[in-house]
């Protein structure tokens, strides 16, 4: 659900491209977006996606990593994912759990190996470790 702060941010961006879009992109004599605009407008969006996928992957948020919003975020002290695999994970429609399984493999993987990691995106793509025979 959308609050009214959303709500308000979301008005002024609409309005600020369509004076771009009515100037041709002459920008010059035109208010352009202030940055508390722009950070609010980001921290918002990045913690919709982080509810978004709460929802889907029936998990809790902690907090963003060292306060950076749209960085790393911090689920059920467990998890630890950017925001771009949650982005990729909801807009692609990823299975649920999915992510979390990727995360699990390749910590486990990581740990009895010495390093080694592959991409959530490789991984929903079926790209996995070689398991080596000794």
């Amino acid at each position: 659900m959308l609050n009214l702060g959303y709500m308000l941010v979301l008005l002024r961006v609409r309005l600020y491209i369509c004076l771009i879009i009515k100037s041709d992109g002459d920008t010059r004599n035109k208010t352009i977006m202030k940055i508390d605009d722009l950070y609010l407008m980001h921290t918002l969006i990045a913690n919709e996606w982080v509810d978004k996928f709460c929802k889907k992957q029936e998990i809790e948020f902690d907090y963003w990593v060292a306060d950076e919003v749209g960085g790393i975020g911090s689920f059920i002290n467990q998890y630890f994912f950017t925001l771009s695999d949650i982005v990729y994970d909801i807009r692609t429609r990823q299975p649920k759990g999915l992510i979390l399984q990727w995360q699990d493999e390749e910590m486990e993987y990581c740990l009895e190996n010495d390093g080694g990691f592959t991409s959530y995106y490789g991984y929903t793509k079926k790209v996995r470790h070689r398991k080596e025979k000794i």
